[in-house]
């Protein structure tokens, strides 16, 4: 398990209702910045992905089904981290998806969602939708 899932549910709770961009009731609670919760603890732009660790199987996309926890990612140029767990060989974005998938995941089964601050994406919230009761949706 990645989070403390008793803890967040308390603290999506405890929250205040508030209003996002589109005007949906939504309550949140900080997880951590990208930095500390990604195992490569790199941001991600959309434009650039040159400090990123890559494979020639997914091309730093991390989206390729080869690329996975039992069939690890082939080395662009030789890139082997010998101290990878058990000399595995997983490129930097294979890990942080695998990460993110797990986070939303466990995140799902309180109801919840993993999503980016929209005034500084590299904060992570833990964030559901509201209704005007304050009922979860």
């Amino acid at each position: 398990m990645i989070f403390d899932l008793n803890t967040i549910k308390q603290e999506l709770d405890d929250a205040e209702i508030e209003q996002d961009e589109e005007g949906k009731n939504i309550q949140r609670t900080y997880l951590g910045s990208v930095n500390i919760l990604y195992p490569s603890g790199k941001f991600y732009t959309p434009w650039d992905h040159s400090n990123l660790e890559i494979c020639d199987n997914c091309n730093a996309s991390g989206m390729n089904s080869s690329c996975n926890e039992i069939t690890p990612c082939i080395p662009s140029k030789s890139k082997i981290d010998d101290h990878d767990e058990g000399n595995q060989y997983h490129c930097e974005a294979c890990k942080d998806m695998a990460w993110l998938e797990e986070a939303s995941n466990e995140l799902e089964t309180i109801g919840a969602v993993l999503a980016n601050d929209t005034d500084d994406p590299t904060d992570m919230y833990a964030l559901r939708t509201v209704n005007d009761l304050g009922t979860i949706q």
